[in-house]
């Protein structure tokens, strides 16, 4: 998810360069993802990838980019398959 408060689409060039990184790690097209975030700015908030690995979820926190965090989502799960559901 990104809290947009902190992002300004054209105005930092280190920034669009990491977010087209972030694009790269989320399976997400990096000009795509600028495109996204410039259309529903000045929102404060944008989901931009569901159910991300632990591996992934590492690499985007290392890019440290302002903004940019994560929601932790419950997962179910049912031992004996969905039929006892």
């Amino acid at each position: 998810a990104i809290d947009q408060s902190n992002l300004r689409p054209g105005g930092n060039p280190q920034l669009e360069a990491d977010l087209i990184k972030l694009g790269e790690l989320i399976d997400v097209d990096g000009f795509e993802l600028l495109h996204r975030i410039s259309e529903k700015y000045p929102e404060r908030y944008l989901e931009i990838a569901h159910h991300v690995d632990e591996r992934t979820l590492a690499e985007v926190q290392k890019l440290r980019i302002p903004g940019v965090g994560t929601t932790p989502a419950g997962v179910r799960l049912y031992p004996a398959g969905s039929m006892a559901a």
